[in-house]
């Protein structure tokens, strides 16, 4: 199948198809405490939106993705991941991407949560496309993603206010991922459901959030924020 038929059948997936998950796995492929942190964040707000909706809450399980065969399968993965170092496309090899679809059963849809280690979010368009690739030719759905462009310190940011003004864009990335989740399709499409301007999007489905302040500040600020 070509990638635009692909594509095309993505779309078709996303507007017939909807399914709120009832069980969602937050994955990892290298236990960073930043990592954890970001999908602890999408857990939160997912919970918290399910509550002020008066709606069911998935299972939610935390796992770091390994060679071998899990015991169970989701309706849902949420991958984090860090782009650069060794978490580049070519890193994503075949043993990796087999492990996502170890616990993938037919329909599961994969999301990802992707930070940079600049403040570019395009830098992790690589990264997007493989996964992209290995969902469309194995029996996941490629969900889209939310890019964070966080230069590698979310974990210095776990202690500031969520919609403070250095997580601010990082916050309403991440919501706008839980909004496409519990709605059970990509994120592009639930955006257009939501009357939002589609045509910014990627073919890689991918929500991109930078640094309210420039670079240099970003860092500066973001670095000493758990230092007293």
């Amino acid at each position: 199948m070509s990638p635009d038929r692909a594509h095309e059948n993505q779309e078709e997936l996303d507007a017939e198809t909807p399914s709120t998950p009832e069980s969602i796995a937050l994955t990892f492929f290298d236990a960073d405490p930043g990592l954890v942190f970001l999908l602890e964040d999408f857990k939160d707000a997912y919970t918290a939106y399910a509550r002020i909706s008066d709606t069911k809450l998935p299972s939610f399980e935390s796992m770091k993705l390994a060679e071998g065969h899990p015991t169970g399968t989701f309706d849902a993965i949420v991958l984090a991941i860090r782009q650069g170092g060794s978490n580049t496309a070519e890193a994503l090899d075949a043993t990796r991407l087999s492990a996502l679809s170890a616990i993938a059963q037919h329909g599961t849809r994969l999301y990802a949560i992707v930070e940079t280690d600049g403040t570019d979010p395009e830098a992790a368009r690589g990264v997007l496309a493989r996964l992209q690739r290995n969902a469309q030719t194995g029996n996941i759905l490629w969900g889209g993603a939310t890019v964070l462009a966080m230069g590698g310190l979310s974990a210095k940011l776990c202690g500031s206010p969520r919609m403070g003004a250095l997580r601010r864009p990082f916050s309403e990335a991440i919501d706008k991922l839980v909004g496409a989740v519990r709605m059970g399709c990509s994120v592009k499409r639930a955006q257009q459901l939501g009357g939002a301007d589609v045509s910014v999007f990627d073919s890689d489905g991918a929500v991109m959030a930078k640094p309210a302040p420039p670079a240099p500040l970003w860092h500066l600020v973001a670095a000493h924020q758990n230092h007293p």
